[in-house]
């Protein structure tokens, strides 16, 4: 569940009157394999002997280093930043819930049943109790 409740929100938040999200500001580096230390187990060498020697010259596949710089709206409404909502229609023992609470999104849960609106509750409130890093109850 954490990893769709961090794919589908922004992990810096959004905006206060129209809830739209901020985007990550990233900056991205290509390494090519054979320029990485040869102590690197992702080093591969540009020149080959034997059975691969077809491939010489084309070592120069790499990957990509990805840094955050910073955030940015997607919105030009310039209110203050809030986080991100996460909407479970169908609640249950309220999962989805505690994922966002933990990753400090706020969260709507829909339930028909009153035991299973007390247990999600209940499990929400037990696992998260502290305060997040701007001093606010996380607890439901």
């Amino acid at each position: 569940m954490s990893p769709c409740v961090l794919a589908g929100t922004s992990e810096h938040g959004c905006c206060s009157k129209c809830g739209a999200p901020y985007q990550r500001v990233v900056e991205k580096k290509r390494i090519r394999r054979n320029e990485l230390e040869k102590d690197d187990p992702r080093y591969r060498p540009n020149t080959y002997e034997g059975a691969y020697e077809d491939i010489n010259g084309k070592g120069d596949a790499g990957y990509s280093e990805v840094s955050t710089k910073g955030w940015e709206p997607t919105c030009d409404c310039h209110a203050d930043i809030v986080p991100c909502v996460v909407l479970d229609p169908f609640m249950g023992a309220g999962t989805t819930g505690l994922v966002a609470k933990k990753n400090l999104r706020d969260f709507v849960g829909i339930e028909l049943s009153p035991e299973y609106m007390e247990m999600a509750k209940r499990r929400i409130n037990k696992s998260v109790t502290q305060l997040d890093l701007f001093g606010r109850g996380i607890g439901v």
